[in-house]
């Protein structure tokens, strides 16, 4: 009798025990869903990828009826993978010079678009030639010239993110006196890194769709889109020109030409 009340009196505590848990558990993850909200609204550097890191941490720790330790992992998946970018000549004319021939062969191209030539399989031909020349066609590739003049991402970017769920529980404190850890986080990078993957965009569209035209040559709304997905990529290519200090882009245009 006393062997039976000892094990109801263990089963009604690890009952309450795991029902503790629980309810901490749906609090955690109501704590992280905010902080998740708060971050998609202050930049777009924030991904729901973050949240999901997050919950799987805090679904973890009731496994077969025991609670496990949470351990936590430092990742980073919220800031830009590495490219292999040589960072040595990072904000320099060197490397400004490759980005720019990039938009120079973008508008000889749309020039050639835009005339009257009666050979629509040369033009595209013409086209097509003159910009995968200069323009690489894999993402890596070409986002990593790019990255070798872009501001690389900062100490202080990378433990915000590794520990953003730190940095939103105690409302980014760092110390008596000292200001909120996240009052100065730096913007260039990431205003450089959402221009960068938009000209990726435009450029992976407009790659498609020359693809397309050559396959399809009699196709003439092939070529008005052609015309309007070069205009969009050099649009793209102007906006991360437009963070670049204006003497630079006006030293390499001169070393272009």
């Amino acid at each position: 009798h006393i062997h039976k009340k000892e094990n109801s009196l263990i089963y009604n505590w690890h009952n309450i025990i795991m029902m503790n848990v629980c309810l901490v558990l749906c609090w955690l993850l109501s704590v992280a869903h905010g902080w998740t909200q708060r971050q998609s609204n202050k930049s777009n550097v924030f991904s729901s990828s973050s949240r999901r890191i997050v919950i799987e941490k805090l679904t973890a720790v009731v496994i077969g009826g025991a609670t496990k330790p949470m351990v936590p992992t430092a990742v980073a998946r919220n800031l830009p993978e590495s490219t292999g970018a040589t960072l040595s000549q990072v904000g320099t004319v060197t490397t400004l010079v490759p980005i720019l021939q990039m938009k120079v062969a973008l508008v000889q191209a749309q020039k050639l678009l835009l005339s009257s030539s009666s050979e629509q399989q040369s033009l595209l031909q013409q086209t097509q030639q003159k910009l995968l020349s200069v323009l690489p066609k894999k993402e890596n590739d070409f986002k990593r010239r790019f990255d070798q003049y872009s501001t690389p991402v900062s100490y202080k970017q990378t433990f915000l993110d590794q520990n953003a769920f730190l940095v939103y529980y105690t409302k980014g404190f760092d110390g008596i006196d000292r200001p909120n850890i996240e009052a100065d986080i730096p913007e260039q990078q990431s205003l450089q890194y959402g221009a960068r993957n938009d000209c990726w965009v435009a450029w992976e569209s407009l790659v498609a769709e020359l693809e397309f035209s050559s396959s399809h040559p009699d196709d003439a709304s092939s070529n008005d889109e052609l015309k309007q997905l070069c205009e969009v990529t050099i649009q793209a290519m102007d906006r991360y020109l437009s963070l670049a200090p204006k003497q630079d882009v006006e030293e390499a245009m001169r070393q272009l030409k």
